[in-house]
């Protein structure tokens, strides 16, 4: 089970928009919102115990790992509040290595 965030504005949500499009493209992915947090999981769901990733791309891997494995995922929709712990770190730098690295998970053909 896994969070999709409403409610979000702005250039955000249109680079989130973007980003989430290239994953469904891309990794045969069928959610929403790829970096929609929390996830929860089963223990038996063993090769989420296993994720290599440790950047921002960890949410892409979790999902496709789901997908290859055929772990059922549910989204749960949440509406965004505001933020209160500062602001996004999310800067075009960081889009663009989401955007770039969705894109060679793809060609490298693995999680």
């Amino acid at each position: 089970m896994k969070a999709t965030r409403l409610g979000r504005s702005g250039l955000r949500k249109l680079g989130s928009a973007l980003y989430n499009r290239e994953c469904r493209l891309l990794h045969d992915i069928p959610c929403l919102d790829v970096n929609g947090t929390p996830k929860l999981f089963p223990r038996r769901f063993d090769r989420l115990l296993a994720l290599t990733r440790d950047d921002d791309l960890i949410d892409l891997e979790f999902l496709v790992t789901c997908r290859r494995e055929g772990y059922p995922v549910e989204e749960v929709p949440i509406v965004a509040g505001p933020r209160h712990g500062g602001e996004s770190t999310t800067r075009l730098s960081s889009a663009r290595k989401l955007y770039l690295g969705a894109f060679r998970m793809w060609r490298e053909g693995r999680p």
